[in-house]
């Protein structure tokens, strides 16, 4: 009888230890929730910068020449070319999209967003290659042509001012052209010329 009591006992016991199997912990129920609970992912910024320093308005001092761009998708993300003196003011400043420079990729390049990230990379890297720069200018159309889209003033000056440099990029919708120098007479960087 002795063993029997006892065996009910430790029965007793254990099962009182163990709680009620069914019965909801707290505690627990809101470490799961927490632990299932997915928060969507931040979008990831798209972010690079380009930056170099060359001889543009002045032979004194070096001008900056800065490309950026930024965004959420490459396509809608904001590139932004400046020139700055070195007083970091800023001399000029052309801005597009991403889509804007994607217009001129290959079919190879448009594949996916790895490619499409390669292709702008690249075309950020070359942005500013020394063949964009020229000294002496020079046009894309013919000057001496009634039709000339550019600045005629403007190229007058710099085609006759040995120490004038000019620089050729590419943001325009469509791939055009722009030609840029430093006109004295109007005391700023200017578009002189274009090509469509």
């Amino acid at each position: 009888m002795i063993r029997f009591l006892s065996a009910l006992l430790l029965a007793f016991v254990l099962s009182s230890c163990g709680g009620d199997e069914n019965a909801i912990d707290p505690v627990q129920a809101h470490n799961d929730k927490e632990t299932h609970e997915v928060t969507p992912p931040v979008p990831r910024l798209i972010q690079n910068k380009v930056v170099i320093d060359r001889h543009f308005t002045s032979q004194s001092h070096m001008d900056e020449f800065v490309l950026s761009i930024r965004g959420k998708t490459l396509e809608k993300a904001t590139i932004c070319f400046a020139i700055l003196n070195n007083n970091h003011d800023t001399l000029f400043v052309r801005r597009s999209t991403g889509g804007v420079l994607l217009q001129q990729a290959g079919p190879e390049y448009l594949t996916n967003e790895e490619t499409k990230h390669e292709y702008i990379n690249l075309r950020m890297s070359s942005f500013f290659s020394s063949k964009a720069f020229s000294n002496p200018p020079y046009t894309l159309n013919d000057p001496t042509k009634p039709e000339f889209p550019g600045d005629l003033e403007v190229w007058n000056e710099i085609s006759s001012d040995s120490a004038s440099w000019c620089f050729e990029f590419s943001l325009l919708d469509g791939g055009g052209s722009e030609v840029i120098a430093f006109s004295k007479s109007k005391d700023s960087i200017v578009v002189y010329d274009v090509s469509p």
